[in-house]
């Protein structure tokens, strides 16, 4: 199901979906959208309640101001859902704001999975 969640400087596009107690909230890299988790989605929403957005600047959510908080934004869209424990699946730029919202927030997190690329050549 489709929605869009307003926060104080963004409108945020949300996919949520599955069936499980446990929720897992995605958030994608910085060179795509929330269509790069379809495949993953697929695989567990069954098992899982399913939070997946686009952030804000990507997909179907925009910017709504000069200044965006990528935290806030998670918080709000955590906080719309009424959610207090979460496990993160993110890559990239998004395993970057996981780990932001992560110290900011831990009381939220109950796992987290990051996924990056070291494109250092030693």
């Amino acid at each position: 199901m489709n929605e869009f969640i307003y926060s104080k400087h963004a409108k945020i596009s949300v996919d949520k979906s599955g069936t499980g107690e446990e929720v897992v909230l995605f958030i994608h890299a910085g060179i795509a959208d929330k269509r790069m988790w379809f495949n993953e989605i697929k695989s567990l929403a069954h098992q899982y309640s399913i939070i997946n957005m686009d952030l804000p600047g990507f997909g179907k959510s925009e910017i709504l101001g000069t200044k965006i908080e990528y935290t806030d934004v998670i918080r709000t869209v955590l906080d719309y859902y009424d959610l207090k424990q979460i496990a993160i699946v993110s890559a990239s730029f998004g395993a970057k704001i996981a780990i932001d919202f992560c110290l900011i927030f831990p009381e939220y997190i109950n796992k987290m999975v990051l996924v990056v690329k070291d494109s250092i050549k030693l």
